[in-house]
């Protein structure tokens, strides 16, 4: 189940947690494959950023024309960047904090 998928409200609330514990709690993807790794995280980041006007031009035209969008913005942001910020693990908080001190709009596309 996509984040971007989810109302806010309580399912959206665990599906985050769940999300991003795993991605915090122990990945052995982080230390076995960095490479395979980052752009998890990066997605992560992504549908936590607020889109720029382009961005959200984009978001629409992608659904008026019937285009299932993936991995859109999502209502959880506030939480994703919380629970990123608050991590002991040096290289998601260094992310999260650049994304905090130099915030950057959603990307449409992936660049990862």
């Amino acid at each position: 189940m996509l984040l971007s998928d989810l109302p806010a409200g309580e399912a959206l609330d665990r599906v985050v947690d769940l999300s991003v514990n795993e991605l915090l709690g122990g990945n052995q993807l982080e230390e076995s494959n960095p490479s395979e790794w980052i752009p998890v995280l990066k997605r992560l980041l992504n549908i936590s950023r607020v889109p720029d006007e382009k961005g959200k031009a984009l978001i629409t035209y992608t659904i008026q024309n019937e285009t299932v969008p993936i991995l859109l913005p999502s209502p959880a942001a506030k939480e994703i960047r919380t629970e990123l910020s608050q991590t002991p693990d040096p290289v998601i908080h260094a992310y999260a904090t650049i994304e905090t001190l130099l915030p950057i709009p959603y990307q449409t596309t992936n660049r990862y």
